[in-house]
């Protein structure tokens, strides 16, 4: 691979509000900065790559504030595009999700995870371990060293199988060995029955397929919670 060191563009507004950055041993170059116009700090950008995750996602806050979902995800977006642009630069893997929600480790345990919207059990998500979801984006890059792949292609990351809540639910009490309490209330604004992924594609482009079930999820975000109680300020 010749993506040897990236670097972050990030407004940090999600993790500096608990106070600190995670302690890791390998971190990237970090810039902090909030798109606003094609200005913004990069006069060293040099590679060849960008992953776009810079994105909101909330499905009743999305309703509630279109306006600054539409700035967001569209208007910056667009000012990304003319900043790459402006540096020669290609490649760009734009990756879209669905929120992280109650018991739905996917999206990973930046926080005591207590925030979740209240659904039906009949809606299935689909739901893909943080390492499988980072090794789908690693060989997407990759697959821009094939010079037969032109142009744009969408391709899902995930399991294939939609999850309800209730299931959440008993995969992390098994996972766990506590009792979750619970109670079914009505959905939220936006959100559908169903939404899970084909992932066929990933398999046939991308030699990627989630290798990590459920139990897994909730095994090791209970792990990590259990031994940083305080998230990321121990």
């Amino acid at each position: 691979m010749y993506y040897k060191h990236p670097i972050l563009f990030h407004n940090g507004r999600a993790i500096q509000a608990r106070g600190t950055w995670a302690h890791t041993p390998w971190r990237p170059s970090w810039s902090g900065t909030t798109i606003g116009t094609t200005s913004w700090s990069i006069e060293d950008m040099t590679g060849k790559c960008v992953i776009h995750f810079a994105a909101l996602k909330a499905v009743g806050e999305s309703v509630e504030k279109p306006l600054e979902y539409y700035q967001a995800n569209i208007t910056g977006t667009c000012t990304l595009l003319e900043v790459m642009r402006e540096h020669g630069v290609t490649q760009l893997v734009y990756s879209s999700s669905d929120i992280a929600s109650l018991l739905q480790p996917r999206g990973g345990p930046r926080q005591r995870p207590h925030r979740g919207g209240p659904v039906r059990d009949s809606q299935q998500l689909d739901a893909v371990h943080i390492p499988d979801l980072a090794d789908g984006h690693v060989r997407a890059i990759q697959l821009f060293q094939d010079p037969r792949f032109v142009g744009f292609q969408p391709i899902n990351l995930g399991t294939g199988t939609g999850y309800s809540v209730l299931q959440m639910v008993a995969a992390f009490e098994a996972a766990s060995g506590c009792k979750i309490p619970h109670r079914v209330v009505g959905r939220r604004a936006g959100d559908i029955a169903t939404n899970y992924a084909d992932v066929s594609l990933a398999r046939q482009l991308l030699g990627w397929g989630a290798s990590r079930t459920v139990i897994d999820m909730c095994r090791d975000t209970w792990k990590w919670q259990s031994e940083n109680p305080n998230g990321y300020k121990n």
